[in-house]
């Protein structure tokens, strides 16, 4: 999956360099996203993807955009502490399991998410689904919201055991915990976090 990820952008630019080293890093969720709106990648990496008893290190999420590789966001920023800075939960519920990553940077809070869709049981034909996007809002509304293209590739247990638990989950701490919470209600993924 990841080196198809790799293959898909075609121009050679100087931001090239850095989007081929994200990719290179251990992946810990990556998405192509989509060619209309933004055509580029979303990329939470570590410096190492740790083993079963110790979580990854080094975490950091990168945007790249436009077609050329170009970097229109780092977090942390080059030098910044990492790991806690991300807060992680997931659930399970009737719409399908969501895993979602928060952060706050430059006075805007993102939430990077995946929700998968089972596939309908009374249609034998359905093999269910799933969106993943990021969203980014400021002062309680959502800004900007950049879907992926595909299902992420993710690695969700050294997410969980690398982040801080986002405790401000529907869920609250349990969220975090290895096995995912039941949700009874179907979830919007992107109204995480919002005001009403």
């Amino acid at each position: 999956m990841l080196a198809l990820l790799v293959g898909l952008a075609a121009p050679v630019h100087a931001d090239d360099t850095a989007r081929d080293a994200a990719l290179a890093r251990p992946p810990l969720f990556v998405c192509g996203t989509d060619a209309q709106q933004d055509m580029g990648y979303l990329v939470l990496s570590a410096d190492d993807s740790g083993d079963n008893s110790e979580a990854p290190t080094g975490l950091r999420f990168q945007r790249f955009a436009d077609g050329d590789g170009h970097e229109v966001l780092r977090f942390p920023p080059e030098g910044a502490a990492d790991g806690k800075a991300f807060r992680f939960a997931h659930s399970d519920g009737p719409d399908g399991y969501l895993v979602s990553i928060r952060f706050g940077s430059g006075g805007a809070d993102y939430l990077l998410y995946s929700l998968a869709v089972p596939p309908d049981p009374s249609d034998p034909n359905d093999m269910g689904g799933g969106t993943a996007a990021l969203t980014v809002s400021r002062d309680g509304r959502q800004v900007d919201e950049i879907s992926c293209i595909e299902r992420p590739t993710l690695f969700i247990d050294q997410m969980r055991r690398a982040m801080a638990c986002d405790a401000g989950a529907p869920e609250g701490p349990a969220a975090c915990a290895e096995t995912p919470p039941r949700r009874s209600e179907p979830i919007d993924p992107a109204a995480l976090g919002l005001d009403d």
